[in-house]
């Protein structure tokens, strides 16, 4: 079956090499593809392999070989990478077409289920509609232009419907177990794509976690550098506090002295650093309670102490209200989740840090977090949110900060993995625990001039940008931006502290984090 876009194009007509590569440069250089350098290593392979005849290549072995350089123990059943970055590629291509590539004389697509585009040279006619169109405003023209005109797809469809009608007449039951093997196959054919789509979705989870799992040397490399001669690196996951009431219905509470699971909240104090003071007000006697976690926080925890295990570390576990100054003298520390979420992680000074996390000073929280870019590079936004589909409000996409820092004594490591939503966490600990994601990182860092010193690894914030499904399940993520920290706390660019999420004081807890 062809595709909007696809339809509207000569394929009898090929273009030239030149053409292509022509095409080719200018997707690449579109703001669909331009911050994602895996995608475009991606498209140029495929583009080329094809262009030369080399079609051997594109088999999903081949590329996870050449394009992200997995090893000789690559199973493409376990690690679903091209997959995963096949679809992208091929929402990019769809969103590139309708709208900056809309009036582009050649079409390149990669159909579903297949590894080798498709290229072709659009008819005059389809390029005169786009030109009186509104294709970059509005996506569905777009669609509409590049649509069967009348005469090809949709006059097959009516003859087919005629021959159907004929057969029925002239052989009745010849006619009715036609329709019966074909409903059958339809049923077969769904089942078994709904089998692969979950199993993609599930396998990108569970890949670094399976029996059949040992850790590509990237990603063995880069947590063996952060990691070090600790061999008890402890995972200090967020647990928020919320205040309940008898019905168990709860509220947020962001900021101020806590107690106890179970214990009372003074009404006073309740109203004042509670997120909605006047429901508050109105909810009776409540409760301290702090036994929630977000599910995607669960996932990067049990990525990340499953991946550890197989590498031969032995991890401490706790939540992030119980990480002491002690542990952070003794071990390395990996801090799950946001400043939103996790205290430890806001007791934790921003100076000399690029990206920031930022509530916003409305009601409206819902959503509305933000990670702040406080110094911009070419091509960068000074803040990124939750991405929400305008028409069902579907979440799409959430972005995540990856920080990994200097300690509080020399020789010892701090890395921070959260998102603006709990699925970003997920996401960004899978980009963590990837070949694919963690060579991209390799390969961003030394063009930074950063690299690995013995006993300290680079220091440096990357932001992830991570592809939803259903509101939740991670579908896909990438890397979209990279900036250094100084090893000297300074920072990058700036040794302000500005940071907009920092809690108000509070009375500090035994063996809290100190805000160094």
């Amino acid at each position: 079956m062809k595709s909007a876009y696809d339809a509207a194009t000569n394929q009898a007509q090929k273009p030239s090499p030149e053409q292509v590569r022509g095409q080719l440069d200018r997707i690449l250089r579109s703001g669909s593809f331009r911050n994602a350098p895996a995608l475009q290593r991606l498209l140029q392979y495929v583009t080329s392999q094809s262009t030369e005849g080399q079609l051997a290549h594109l088999k999903e072995y081949t590329i996870g070989v050449d394009v992200f350089g997995r090893g000789d123990g690559y199973d493409p059943k376990i690690d679903p990478v091209v997959r995963v970055e096949m679809h992208r590629i091929r929402q990019k291509l769809r969103e590139y077409y309708q709208r900056e590539g809309a009036n582009d004389p050649i079409v390149v697509e990669i159909p579903t289920g297949h590894y080798v585009p498709t290229i072709g040279i659009r008819t005059p006619s389809t390029l005169a509609q786009n030109g009186s169109s509104p294709a970059i405003d509005d996506p569905s023209a777009q669609v509409g232009a590049l649509s069967d005109s009348g005469n090809g797809k949709a006059a097959a469809t009516n003859e087919g419907s005629k021959q159907f009608g004929r057969l029925f007449l002239a052989h009745p039951t010849t006619a009715l177990a036609l329709l019966a093997v074909l409903v059958l196959s339809a049923a077969l054919i769904k089942a078994h794509w709904s089998e692969i789509a979950s199993t993609h979705r599930t396998a990108s989870l569970a890949a670094p976690d399976s029996p059949a799992f040992n850790p590509d040397s990237v990603v063995r490399d880069f947590w063996v550098t952060f990691l070090g001669k600790d061999r008890a690196p402890i995972v200090g996951y967020a647990n928020a506090v919320f205040l309940i009431d008898r019905t168990n219905d709860l509220f947020r509470f962001r900021r101020g002295a806590t107690d106890n699971r179970g214990s009372p909240v003074d009404a006073h104090l309740a109203r004042q650093f509670a997120s909605n003071p006047a429901l508050v007000a109105k909810a009776g006697p409540l409760f301290y309670e702090y036994s929630y976690t977000g599910t995607g926080d669960m996932e990067a925890v049990w990525r990340f102490t499953r991946l550890f295990s197989r590498m031969g570390y032995d991890t401490t576990l706790k939540r992030s209200r119980l990480v002491t100054i002690h542990d952070l003298q003794e071990h390395n520390v990996i801090l799950i989740g946001s400043s939103f979420q996790n205290d430890a992680v806001a007791q934790l000074p921003s100076t000399g840090l690029d990206f920031v996390y930022e509530l916003p000073k409305i009601d409206d929280e819902l959503w509305n977090g933000r990670i702040v870019n406080r110094h911009p590079l070419p091509g960068e936004e000074s803040f990124y949110k939750t991405e929400r589909d305008q028409v069902t409000q579907t979440v799409k996409s959430d972005y995540a900060l990856i920080t990994v820092e200097p300690g509080i004594i020399p020789g010892r490591h701090i890395a921070v993995v959260g998102g603006l939503d709990t699925s970003g966490c997920s996401g960004a600990t899978g980009f963590l625990s990837s070949a694919s994601g963690l060579a991209e990182l390799t390969t961003r860092l030394t063009s930074l001039g950063l690299k690995k010193t013995e006993g300290q690894p680079p220091f440096f914030q990357a932001l992830i940008k991570v592809d939803l499904e259903n509101g939740l399940d991670v579908l896909g993520f990438h890397l979209v931006a990279l900036h250094a920290i100084h090893a000297n706390g300074l920072g990058a660019a700036t040794s302000a502290d500005v940071r907009a999420d920092r809690p108000a004081e509070q009375p500090a807890r035994p063996g809290a984090l100190p805000n160094r």
